[in-house]
């Protein structure tokens, strides 16, 4: 080669080298897509670090689970993904140019408490199927196959719970969940204690179903986690979701004896947040037929003084960045009815007795994330409910009765959770006062009482609580998640209580099927009306005192479709129960003297077929309330109102006409066991078991941007004759006709 040659080749290999330590100098721009696995949707405030050999690079994703870095690097680099409620991802990659990367993070097997607004959440069956005590989840498809008004018809559908009816179409409904009490199961909506202290239960009428997406219950004492009166398990209620986009819908329902319903909801983004406005209002003239027998004679009667009149409001708007979010909810429930008394002997009485209640219920509620392994949660809870109850025919005083309560409570609550691993901590921290004005309250003084028009109540919790996925790693088919909790719990008027539990939640081989056990020691804080209700009250008595016992098993199977077969076997010991024990003909007292054990066995069985047309449901309680309070008359004999058997069924239809029309058609069935109206269990107390059959029909035209559908319901299709609580008839057949019209724009996803 000659030396022209050798100096061309020479010079050309110091270009090439030039350019090339120059393009390794240049940076390159990196964009990572964030997304869940399972609901492939953005997750956001995900902590995405990029490693290589001698450098580090980190952001956030943002609310579209996206980020952009530049970085001054070319060959292997180490990219890290963390975000709480998640597995870490971690993958080494090579990069040479401008590159997008797409992740998918799986869901990490940690529950988190009812007051987070969890989004990004796995399906139905396997929350079910994940959690450490047994929970029976309904969201909006569950709810659209029952002829339901109101919350407590779609909990009649879950085992283990019974609605208490006192009759009539706005009649007063509360829930006994194993056999136990209203009092001893709280209601949280969004996450957000809603009972108050005044009575410590929920009159189940009032929540218009319309307002929620999803209804939960969690069967089983669980006061670590949820608190006081968590004796039997707890309810909550979410709230319908915002979205992103403008959505308008309407309704109107025409239905037996005078019932009329309207609701409107109007949602989308105002000003950057995503809002939701629902209203609705129910009516009926409530004269419903029943079936009168006195001295042998049987006609068909009309109930008197049962109409209702009920409105609710729903706000709710929220908000998110890259490391946080905010939700505000509003929910105000209003309205006026009869109050008709028990049927006796063809008579019935309060005649005229008139009940109006006023509640606003408000949740400030938000979210920071402080670093990749722990996040800051706050919550603000206010509520102002006012209760007048009148009858001008009770003769008490001039003018007859005339009852007023006004209730206002808050609470402020702080907690931090920090993930390691496959571990979480949550530190809790809850302050809060309660006040209670009316005019039939007292306090002792002197051997009697002294009528006080205000009582007040300050309360804390403090709660630490660790959940632990053990055997968590690539490819393990065993696994086993423990959550451990204890809280304490001081009242200024009825002392302190300190409620331990531990859950275990075990998948012992690759298969979908987990075992679970749960155990807790719970408590109820004695309500105002037990401690200050005049001729009744009593400032001495102490907390309730319980525990309880849970093993179940849960399986998923595509079959056809997907099935789920879920088992529990459980046991409630109580005692210190709060009952009124008689001290004169005319005044009574409350003792801390009562004590119960339950035994039971729930059974719930769900198919559904691949593409949705069919789905069956089935659930079965056996249960075994006792009263075992030593030295009682009533030892050994059923608790009143508690059925041993209950049995619920569904089956919905979904038929496409079209590709715009469907046709839907949905059967469900409540079957209820005997049970005794009196505590000595007597002949005469006994009440004969029944089974009430629902159905509904719909017509559904969808189109691009609007669907409108015709729904035809019918509740108590054979007329069945029953009355859940005594001498208070329940409604014969029932049929309601509904229109929905509801449009909305192309939407980026909801909350």
């Amino acid at each position: 080669m000659s030396r022209t040659v050798r100096l061309l080749l020479f010079g050309l290999s110091l270009v090439v080298t030039g350019q090339t330590d120059v393009t390794m100098a240049q940076s390159i721009h990196i964009e990572t897509v964030v997304m869940d696995s399972v609901t492939v949707e953005p997750v956001s405030s995900a902590h995405v670090l990029l490693q290589s050999e001698s450098k580090t690079w980190q952001r956030y994703s943002d609310d579209q689970g996206r980020l952009k870095l530049e970085i001054a690097h070319r060959g292997w680099i180490v990219i890290k993904i963390q975000r709480y409620g998640y597995k870490m991802y971690q993958q080494k990659v090579h990069v040479r140019r401008d590159t997008v990367l797409l992740f998918r993070l799986v869901p990490t097997p940690i529950h988190f408490s009812p007051v987070t607004i969890q989004a990004n959440a796995p399906d139905r069956e396997r929350q079910m199927q994940n959690a450490g005590q047994p929970v029976a989840v309904f969201t909006l498809r569950e709810r659209e196959a029952l002829a339901a008004t109101d919350v407590a018809a779609v909990l009649a559908y879950a085992p283990g719970v019974y609605i208490k009816d006192y009759g009539g179409m706005g009649g007063m409904k509360t829930v006994s969940l194993r056999g136990a009490a209203s009092t001893q199961t709280p209601l949280f909506i969004n996450g957000v204690r809603y009972d108050n202290f005044q009575t410590g239960s929920t009159d189940l009428s009032g929540l218009d179903v319309e307002n929620f997406s999803e209804l939960r219950v969690y069967r089983g004492g669980n006061a670590a986690r949820f608190g006081a009166n968590a004796m039997s398990g707890s309810i909550v209620l979410n709230t319908l979701p915002r979205g992103s986009a403008l959505r308008l819908g309407a309704a109107g329902t025409a239905g037996s004896y005078g019932y009329q319903a309207a609701h409107l909801k109007l949602g989308g983004t105002l000003l950057g947040w995503r809002t939701l406005l629902a209203f609705s209002q129910r009516r009926a003239r409530g004269d419903h037929a029943y079936v009168s027998r006195e001295f042998g004679q049987t006609e068909i009667r009309r109930r008197k003084n049962a109409d209702f009149t009920n409105a609710s409001l729903l706000a709710s708007v929220g908000n998110s960045w890259s490391r946080g979010q905010v939700n505000a909810t509003l929910l105000a429930v209003g309205g006026e009815r009869g109050v008709p008394g028990p049927v006796l002997q063809g008579r019935e009485e309060n005649r005229s007795a008139r009940q109006r209640d006023r509640d606003w219920f408000a949740a400030l509620q938000g979210r920071y994330q402080v670093r990749a392994s722990s996040a800051l949660h706050a919550w603000v809870k206010f509520r102002d409910s006012d209760l007048r109850y009148l009858d001008p025919e009770l003769n008490l005083g001039d003018g007859g009765v005339d009852d007023r309560y006004h209730n206002r409570d808050g609470l402020v609550g702080l907690e931090i959770r920090h993930v390691a691993g496959t571990g979480l901590l949550r530190t809790r921290l809850e302050i809060g006062l309660a006040r209670l004005q009316g005019n039939n309250l007292a306090v002792p003084e002197g051997g009697s009482y002294r009528r006080v028009p205000l009582v007040q109540r300050r309360f804390a919790h403090g709660l630490l609580m660790w959940e632990q996925a053990l055997g968590r790693r690539r490819g393990a088919s065993r696994e086993l998640r423990v959550q451990a909790a204890l809280r304490y719990s001081h009242y200024s008027d009825a002392g302190a209580a300190l409620s331990p539990s531990l859950s275990l939640n075990w998948q012992p081989w690759a298969r979908a099927i987990r075992f679970r056990a749960h155990a807790a020691h719970n408590f109820r804080v004695p309500t105002f009306s037990e401690q200050y209700y005049l001729n009744y009250g009593n400032q001495e008595i102490a907390p309730e005192r319980g525990v309880s016992l849970d093993l179940g098993m849960n399986a998923l199977a595509d079959w056809a479709g997907r099935a789920m077969l879920d088992v529990s076997l459980f046991g409630t010991w109580l005692r210190d129960q709060i009952v009124g024990v008689p001290l004169s003909p005319v005044q009574w007292s409350t003792r801390n003297i009562g004590r119960t054990h339950t035994l039971g066995l729930e059974a719930q069985a769900e198919w559904r077929s691949w593409q949705e047309r069919l789905r069956l449901a089935l659930t079965y309680t056996l249960q075994n309330p006792r009263d075992v309070t030593p030295g009682s008359r009533v030892h050994g004999n059923l608790l009143i109102y508690t059925p041993q058997e209950l049995l619920t069924a569904v089956a919905a239809v979904a038929l496409p006409l079209s590709r715009k029309w469907t046709f839907a058609f949905s059967a469900s069935l409540r079957r209820v066991s005997f049970r005794y109206h009196l505590p000595e269990n007597d002949p005469e107390s006994l009440m004969p078991g029944y089974t009430v059959a629902d159905l509904t029909a719909s017509l559904q035209l969808q189109a691009d941007h609007w669907q409108m559908r015709l729904r035809l319901e019918t509740e108590n299709v054979f007329d069945t004759e029953y009355e859940v609580i005594y001498n208070y008839p329940v409604p014969l057949r029932l049929v309601r006709l509904r229109l929905d019209i509801s449009s909305s724009g192309r939407s980026s996803g909801s909350d």
